[in-house]
């Protein structure tokens, strides 16, 4: 028998190994304390015992129907997330030029669109020459942008697991909005 604490779950949450949305599985015979199970009640985590697990399985056709309704609301959570990242909020307001803020502001309108199922073009990325930062706010560039990059492969993972028309355009956009980071120099 094993104990499952709130600070495993932390660590995994943190690691990105668990995530809100998620079934966590539990092995039959371990238990959670009352802090695991008010943590995964606050990050809307599921826990699943695998004799609960191996029930749901006799059932087939309802459980697919659920986990694909499921996975269609996580990839619009996390579309939604990745919206908010790029608002940029550890930069200050002077970091990037006026036409690169403009850039990502039409990049967040542009994934409120494909969450409600509204395809568009893909704007061109902007002038090499209109992207460059300060020095100074260069850690928080970096985290920022790597914290894009691993949301921008979160959200293909899921589309991976499931398929269905935004894949592609998403697809198509996290590839020029990556090129567009890429480019990005310091002052």
């Amino acid at each position: 028998m094993t104990v499952i604490t709130e600070d495993e779950l932390r660590k995994k949450v943190l690691s990105k190994e668990l995530y809100e949305g998620m079934d966590l599985i539990i092995p039959s015979g371990s238990l959670l304390t009352p802090a695991a199970k008010s943590y995964l009640r606050e990050h809307h985590i599921t826990s699943v015992t695998t004799s609960t697990q191996k029930r749901a399985d006799s059932r087939p056709i309802r459980t697919s129907s659920i986990k694909t309704k499921s996975l269609s609301r996580k990839i619009e959570y996390e579309i939604q997330h990745l919206k908010h990242l790029l608002y940029f909020p550890m930069l200050r307001d002077d970091t990037f030029p006026a036409e690169l803020w403009l850039y990502f502001e039409k990049q967040q309108a542009w994934l409120e669109n494909i969450i409600q199922g509204k395809f568009s073009v893909i704007e061109q990325a902007i002038d090499q020459e209109q992207v460059v930062i300060e020095s100074s706010q260069r850690r928080q560039w970096d985290y920022s942008s790597k914290e894009i990059q691993l949301q921008l492969n979160k959200i293909l993972f899921l589309f991976e697991e499931k398929p269905d028309r935004r894949y592609q355009y998403f697809q198509e956009w996290a590839d020029a909005l990556i090129q567009t980071m890429t480019v990005v120099k310091l002052n």
